[in-house]
């Protein structure tokens, strides 16, 4: 079947109308004459052979997911207007909308019959379910069926379509998270896999004139439109028509007509139509004709809060950042300098001890470069001739010394420059390792820094003279350390490791060192010279002279170090912040104050140590100690910005960190500049944080890796209402005409621990509104998270019991450590209490510790133990645990206390069979866990293939605010092969059928025990 493409460019029909882009969840009516969509949070309604669109709501709110009734009189759709998630409906002409359900459902199809809408809802450990609703909003039911929101309803509606798993920025993507399709059966109850190739199929849709089923099916370069026709439905290899062959972008999201099967779909910034009676795809074109954009310039007034601050060396003024430029103000308030105009983005910036200096990183081209400029002066800032190629990490000023962190294209680890005190020099002090922190000495000579080692990330302290160019490695920790700190007579070197602050000698002293000699105190002169003196350091014993001195709890990080050997440093704990003053020796710590009034940020001392800067809530305050009072830096600036230059510096910016730090050198062999130029010629057309995430996660998509993703800081449009949950879930798949009945109680829930409610137990009302068919039971629990709720059930036994509880912000953990019990339970019950059973929620301490718990706790004493890592999202724990898994007896004890029988040493062994479960949602760190497991013969691993999703990732904050997950380190086995896109294969395949999800029947389970149960017997 061949279908021509036809470009078609026009000519505008109406003065001033424009062609929009980045539309989305295109529908198309059932006549095929029509296509409604979504636009800048709108619905919006065109003719499907292109034309002028209108508008059907302006609300403000997220509009989204539009689906004409088959008689084409209504719209449903899904929206948070009201605050909440919702299911609406609307005329298809346009009109007054309708929410008919709260909650989370989203919208999927139409019943036959324009009056029941088809829902899907997800389910912890199940997937999504299906519900449908009628049109007023009663009988909302639950159809007891797995089904996802990409689906579609048969013409006869004796069949659901629809797509399961796959990522739709990831067309190169394979393995166990690839999409497939199935078809589910309304009269034989079966589910059937349709359509599953190595790649990804989605967006199902059947054909309503009978020849079969359209679908997008990746190729490896792009989803393409194509049939699977009814003759081929399941077949085991069915032939697969491709009716598309599109070279860059992929088809996503196709709604077809009921009358005949005329589709639409997006096509990256565009919608695109297929009408396979006329053999053609081409572009709608779509134009608007209403003035829909705001003014690209944002102007802000009145603007007092700061994103960032640091107090001049003398304290009487402030260098402040806000969004993407710097200011300077005095400290009492006064005249404000705008030191940046050009809205590049501020990284990091330091005053030098002159008061006037200012050097500061600003983004050229997405990457961080250093400027200076006089504060004094009007001119423009310079960009430092020195730094023109370093990617500039932080500064840091130190005795008036300019420290310099950065990287380069060829080594981008972490190095160390410091800045000549006259001249506009630059010496690399450190370009071999990874440099962590520095400190100065008094008289510039000696600089102090701490590196660390790749692989262990072991910290050793250097000292290095400037004019031998010789360093001495002082100090090693098997650790991170921080905060290197010399004290102002230079005896101490100060530092924070293992949550504690450290005091080291740099000098041979005595133990009557910190005895004082009164009568010197009286005759002897005060050296007032001494910080002009020369430095001398010999022979430093760090390692043996190192004593822990604050160790309070929570964390500890010293602000100052002051002449007479005292210790200001800052104490977090419990949410609070205290200013403590303490001597060398921790015989006296006392507290200064407590800083209230919500959380502080960036505390700073002044260097004559007679007040502590911070910020609070964006405005900068300082607490003199003198008076022990609060004073706030008055301010008030006017702002601009352009909105599009801005969208295109965090794109820059974006894209070259993404250059810089992704953990394959080679992109995954993508052009990565080359994509750059092709996505950023639709900046131009961003019209807010979700349009921009779609050019941005498109980009992305093409590194055809895990791990990643962009998320905008938009501002929301409206405030959100949350959903108290109640620890509970109730029973839609028959509706009662009073009531919900309870379908399952928490376990740790107060319902169940201390209201004893049980399934069965019918819930009545809700704060005293009573409960029908025709109720929208999730709307009597808006607005009540922390609220005491009223809740009236009829008990089983026929009495009634009025229950109060707190609304809850989040179930999730409740729900979690029901499933768990559950396992726990169906181990226990199929293995005689043999074999035990303990899952790992994700690879972090919290999770390793629970494990360790129940290990030597529970299921010591079992005869086998299944270890399941089944939807365990990742982290970093795999280490601990093999080496738990993997200790062995290598002695025996004895003694009198227990009779002298033998024990085995050490006894925290576990030597006995074990079974290892993991499944397609085994993400990472719960990857590499099982891959080991196997490579040290430890048991059986049994389940599905894991995802294949194995890469290091942390956060990254742009310039905007907007953040995206950054992969930084990839993972191989020994046999050097990237574990990236090469799951972890089971010994035993089990993959559960979607009747024994629904179920909950969890053969994998049940194979573990019978397996364990043949190897004790």
């Amino acid at each position: 079947m061949k279908f021509k493409v036809v470009i078609i460019l026009c000519l505008s029909t109406a003065l001033f109308a424009f062609e929009p882009h980045f539309m989305k969840d295109p529908a198309v009516s059932p006549d095929g004459g029509k296509v409604c969509f979504s636009y800048i949070k709108d619905l919006w309604s065109v003719p499907f052979d292109g034309g002028i669109a209108k508008r059907l709501t302006s609300v403000k709110g997220d509009d989204s997911n539009p689906d004409y009734s088959p008689d084409g009189k209504f719209i449903a759709f899904n929206s948070d207007r009201d605050g909440s998630n919702g299911v609406y409906i609307i005329p298809a002409e346009g009109g007054t909308a309708k929410k008919i359900l709260t909650g989370d459902y989203t919208v999927v199809d139409w019943f036959a019959d324009s009056e029941t809408i088809l829902l899907t809802k997800y389910q912890s450990f199940a997937g999504n379910k299906m519900f449908k609703v009628r049109i007023n909003g009663s009988d909302l039911t639950d159809m007891n069926l797995i089904g996802y929101p990409y689906g579609d309803l048969s013409k006869g509606n004796d069949k659901f379509v629809f797509s399961l798993r796959g990522d739709p920025y990831r067309e190169k993507m394979k393995g166990s998270q690839n999409g497939c399709i199935y078809i589910y059966d309304m009269k034989s109850g079966s589910y059937s896999l349709t359509v599953d190739s190595p790649l990804t199929e989605r967006y199902p849709v059947f054909s309503k004139t009978g020849k079969g089923i359209y679908f997008a099916q990746s190729d490896g370069k792009a989803f393409q439109v194509c049939l699977l026709q009814q003759s081929e439905i399941g077949k085991t290899e069915p032939k697969i028509i491709k009716i598309t062959d599109f070279e860059v972008w992929s088809a996503r999201d196709i709604s077809i007509a009921q009358s005949n099967d005329r589709m639409a779909y997006e096509y990256f910034d565009g919608i695109w139509t297929t009408d396979p009676d006329l053999k053609e795809t081409k572009k709608l074109d779509i134009e608007i004709g209403e003035d829909v954009f705001g003014h690209e310039t944002v102007y802000e007034n009145s603007v007092s809060t700061a994103d960032g601050f640091m107090p001049s060396s003398k304290g009487n003024w402030v260098l402040f950042k806000y969004k993407f430029d710097l200011f300077a103000v005095p400290f009492e308030g006064g005249e404000i300098k705008k030191i940046t105009k050009n809205s590049n983005g501020i990284e990091d910036f330091v005053v030098m001890d002159d008061n006037e200096t200012i050097y500061f990183t600003s983004l050229v081209n997405g990457c961080p470069r250093l400027f200076k400029k006089s504060v004094k002066a009007d001119s423009d800032a310079e960009k430092v001739p020195w730094g023109i190629d370093k990617y500039i990490i932080s500064l840091q000023v130190k005795k008036g010394t300019l420290f310099v962190f950065y990287s380069t294209d060829e080594t981008p680890y972490r190095k160390l420059a410091v800045k000549d005190k006259v001249k506009d020099a630059y010496s690399e002090i450190v370009t071999d390792r990874y440099v962590e922190n520095a400190e100065i000495s008094r008289d510039g000579r000696y600089i102090f820094y701490s590196t660390a080692e790749p692989g262990l990330w072991n910290m050793d302290v250097f000292i290095y003279d400037t004019l031998s160019k010789s360093r001495e490695i002082i100090y090693s920790h098997s650790g991170w350390l921080w905060d290197l700190r010399l004290d102002p007579k230079e005896e101490f070197l100060f530092f924070n490791k293992e949550g504690g602050v450290f005091r080291a000698d740099l000098k041979k002293l005595t133990e009557f060192h910190f005895d004082k000699d009164k009568w010197k105190d009286i005759f002897e002169k005060k050296d007032t010279k001494e910080s002009g003196a020369k430095s001398e350091f010999t022979k430093i014993d760090l390692k043996n002279t190192e004593k822990l001195i604050i160790n309070r709890p929570g964390d500890n990080n010293i602000i100052s170090l002051t002449k007479d050997q005292n210790i200001y440093y800052i104490n977090r704990f419990e949410e609070k912040t205290f200013l403590r003053k303490a001597d060398y020796q921790m015989k006296n710590d006392d507290l200064i104050t407590e800083i209230t009034g919500g959380k502080a940020d960036g505390i700073l001392m002044s260097d004559s140590a007679s007040a502590v800067f911070y910020s609070q809530g964006g405005k900068i305050k300082a607490f003199e100690l003198s008076s022990k009072k609060v004073k706030d830096t008055p301010f008030e600036i006017k702002y601009s910005y352009n909105k599009n230059d801005i969208i295109k510096k965090v794109f820059d910016e974006a894209h070259f960190v993404f250059k810089k730090w992704f953990y394959d050198p080679d992109m995954h062999g993508t052009n990565w500049d080359g994509l750059a130029s092709l996505y950023s010629q639709y900046l131009k057309y961003v019209t807010d944080g979700e349009t921009f995430k779609s050019i941005i996660e498109e980009m992305i998509g093409e590194l055809n890796s895990s791990h990643t993703g962009y998320y905008p800081k938009d501002e929301p449009e409206i405030k959100s209402i949350p959903i108290a949950k109640t620890g509970a879930e109730f029973d839609y798949t028959s509706r009662l005409q009073k009531g919900l009945a309870v379908r399952k109680v928490y376990d740790n829930s107060v319902l169940k621990t201390v209201h004893r409610i049980e399934p069965g137990d019918i819930l009545l009302s809700v704060d005293d509104v009573e409960i029908t068919p025709e109720t929208d039971a999730e709307t009597l629990l808006r607005n009540k998270v922390g609220d005491r709720i009223k809740l009236t059930f009829l008990k089983k036994s026929k009495k009634k019991a009025e229950v109060s509880i707190k609304g809850l912000d989040n179930d999730q953990e409740l729900k979690y450590q029901t499933w768990v019990n559950e396992r726990k339970a169906m181990v226990g019950r199929l293995s005689g209490d043999q074999i035990g059973y303990v899952h790992i929620q994700g690879m972090s301490h919290g999770p390793l510790n629970k494990f360790i718990d129940e290990l030597y706790t529970t299921n010591f004493n079992k005869k086998a133990l299944i270890i399941d890592v089944r939807f365990n999202g990742g982290g970093y724990t795999h280490d601990e645990l093999i080496e738990l898994l993997t200790k062995r007896q290598y002695a025996f004890t004895t003694t009198r206390i227990n009779g002298a029988k033998k024990l085995k040493a050490p006894y925290d062994v576990w030597d006995k069979p074990s079974a290892l479960l993991i499944n397609r949602y085994s993400f990472s760190d719960a990857e590499i866990f099982p891959a080991l497991y196997r490579e040290f013969g430890l048991g059986k691993i049994i389940g599905t293939p894991t995802s294949g999703d194995v890469i290091g990732t942390g956060p990254y904050e742009l310039i905007d605010g907007s953040s995206m997950r950054l992969p930084r380190t990839g993972w191989y086995n020994k046999e050097g092969i990237n574990m990236e896109g090469n799951g972890v294969q089971p010994d035993i395949i089990i993959d559960p059928t979607l009747e024994q999800i629904l179920k909950d029947e969890d053969p994998e389970l049940k194979k573990a025990v019978e397996l364990l149960l043949g190897e004790i017997r």
